[in-house]
């Protein structure tokens, strides 16, 4: 949406995001409000409002989500063609090769026969 944004802002908002709890923290937060100050008969109800309120707010962030979307000018078949390509060449991508030291103790090990003890397999 904003490509000439810099990576990095977009990595420090994730690290900020992570290291406060980002939105499982508040999730529980809420749910262990509910919990506390809630008596004991009325507590299904309010859990239940809760759960309802996480379903009517992601309903309506995804329609406006997409509407903005939309009124961006994006176009959503290039989006899903161009990570499919990035997906694609990600899995076509070879493993790097052993160095000589790794192969020869990686023969070692299967010669070996206390392996375990070796190679801690």
């Amino acid at each position: 949406m904003y490509p000439e944004l810099h990576v990095s802002y977009l990595l420090l908002g994730r690290l900020l995001s992570g290291l406060s709890g980002d939105y499982n923290l508040i999730l529980a937060s809420c749910f262990a409000y509910v919990a506390e100050t809630s008596d004991r008969r009325a507590r299904t109800f309010r859990v239940a409002i809760l759960e309802a309120c996480l379903g009517i707010a992601g309903m309506l962030a995804s329609i406006s989500g997409g509407q903005w979307h939309k009124a961006q000018g994006s176009d959503f078949l290039g989006q899903v063609a161009s990570e499919t390509i990035s997906a694609r060449g990600i899995s076509d991508q070879q493993a790097p090769e052993l160095s000589g030291e790794l192969e020869l103790e990686r023969n070692y090990c299967r010669s070996a026969s206390n392996c375990s003890l070796i190679c801690g397999v």
